[in-house]
């Protein structure tokens, strides 16, 4: 038996490691494998965070052997919502500040429905969308009785874009032969450590999707260069210390951008910042 249509998601990282108080992106991808046009649907993402590391399908953040600071790192503990840009289809974006483990990335958990809604009950999208019902959380199986919890709170982008827990993707109708899409997602390493792995995933449905499907997990380790020892004199040029090379003394070390220019941090936090920062200070060994 051979499905007449097909609905495939994907996720990949734009940047192979990030650093701390760095920037990095996220793409969601989402294709219609042919055969018939794919109708309304939602995708849910959850932003990677501590704390979730026991749930089956979620991996976020979550510690590397050897690093115990990642887990119990109280500064970083999640990565930070940046922006969110939608492919040439023009998907639209909600936003819930509800607390990380009160979310389910499941479109169809009946979390993420007003309550007392169901199938059939007169919200044309949950009927799109979610046409096996919701999802009872007694059996983890959609039936058309179940309603709608409301338990989850999504709305429009918050004052403070720190604040997002997760984005509720609402993606438009896909005709059939239409390349496939891609959703960029930018967050921000925040005040993460050497060794700290953020992973996460995210779950998608549409009308012809009868379970919610989930993606790929995808990991950036996140990586801290250093500047250290010292300064010497490289005799024979070959840029190894050799034992008849002594140090020299008094000279500083400065941090410089491409244009030459010094790049400066706070010492409170450790993160790089603009020179008009009233903590600036110019980096100097």
């Amino acid at each position: 038996i051979v499905s007449p249509s097909g609905y495939k998601v994907e996720k990949g990282e734009n940047h192979i490691v990030t650093e701390p108080f760095s920037d990095f992106e996220n793409t969601l991808t989402y294709i219609n494998l042919g055969g018939s046009d794919i109708g309304q649907g939602h995708i849910i993402d959850i932003l990677p965070h501590n704390g979730d590391g026991q749930e089956s399908t979620l991996r976020h953040n979550s510690d590397e052997p050897g690093n115990a600071n990642t887990a119990t790192n109280s500064v970083a503990n999640a990565a930070n919502f940046q922006s969110i840009t939608p492919s040439a289809a023009g998907e639209t974006f909600e936003y819930s500040t509800d607390p990380y483990a009160s979310i389910d990335h499941r479109p169809c958990h009946p979390s993420n429905w007003p309550a007392g809604d169901t199938f059939g009950s007169g919200n044309a999208t949950l009927d799109v969308i979610c046409e096996e019902g919701l999802i009872d959380p007694a059996t983890d199986v959609p039936t058309v009785s179940q309603a709608g919890s409301g338990a989850t709170t999504w709305g429009p982008l918050p004052a403070n874009v720190y604040d997002v827990k997760a984005v509720r993707i609402t993606t438009p109708i896909f005709p059939a032969g239409d390349p496939q899409r891609e959703i960029l997602l930018e967050m921000n390493s925040a005040a993460s450590i050497d060794g700290d792995l953020f992973c996460n995933n995210f779950g998608a449905n549409s009308d012809i999707v009868t379970l919610d499907v989930i993606s790929n997990d995808v990991c950036i380790p996140v990586v801290a260069g250093s500047i250290g020892d010292y300064v010497w004199f490289d005799t024979n040029q070959d840029g190894v210390q050799d034992a008849s090379e002594t140090p020299l003394e008094g000279i500083d070390s400065k941090l410089l951008d491409g244009s030459g220019n010094p790049i400066y941090y706070d010492p409170a936090t450790g993160g790089i910042v603009d020179a008009t920062d009233p903590n600036a200070t110019p980096y100097v060994a």
